[in-house]
């Protein structure tokens, strides 16, 4: 976790390292961990069906992507979640937001999702893919002058361009 937005979070559960890319919700109980290490944030941490919850975070990524490649699906898809957990005001001895339920746990919990996404691009703050070398995560742009996800992508991305402007010095 580095403390993004939770559609940001969900975009991350794919990541690369030195021994290569991880989906953290490549099987069901990769995605169970991941999505206990997030309870605090979601209302419900039952599990909805994984492809779904993989489709979904595609979506986002797609979406934060930036691309007209697969953007009309993208918005189609998380619409579709996102309709199951409309808040509507309701009377409980008082006026109360209240979400409209869904079918089941699982789906609610992909509507919460879609509803964080809606959030994350609709919100004061931008959505970006980090620009450091080999990094495929995403982060909120809060910051006028963030460029990456973490501090270690910022000094990669550093080492990397004085290596080019050094290596095309030496070639001159």
């Amino acid at each position: 976790m580095r403390d993004e937005p939770l559609a940001v979070e969900l975009m991350n559960t794919i990541w690369a390292d030195r021994t290569g890319t991880h989906d953290a919700l490549a099987t069901s109980e990769l995605a169970r961990g991941w999505l206990n290490a997030h309870a605090d944030r979601l209302e419900s941490v039952t599990p909805p069906p994984l492809g779904q919850l993989r489709e979904l975070r595609d979506a986002a990524r797609t979406l934060a992507a930036g691309t007209l490649a697969g953007r009309a699906a993208a918005l189609k898809l998380v619409n579709a979640y996102v309709r199951a957990h409309w808040t509507e005001l309701r009377w409980d001895g008082g006026l109360v937001a209240a979400r409209r339920s869904a079918p089941a746990s699982g789906s609610q919990l992909l509507a919460t999702f879609a509803e964080a996404i809606v959030e994350a691009f609709t919100s004061d703050y931008d959505v970006r893919a980090c620009t450091a070398p080999g990094c495929v995560l995403f982060y909120a742009r809060v910051r006028d002058r963030r460029e990456w996800c973490s501090t270690a992508c910022g000094n990669r991305a550093r080492v990397a361009r004085h290596y080019d402007r050094h290596r095309k010095s030496l070639q001159h």
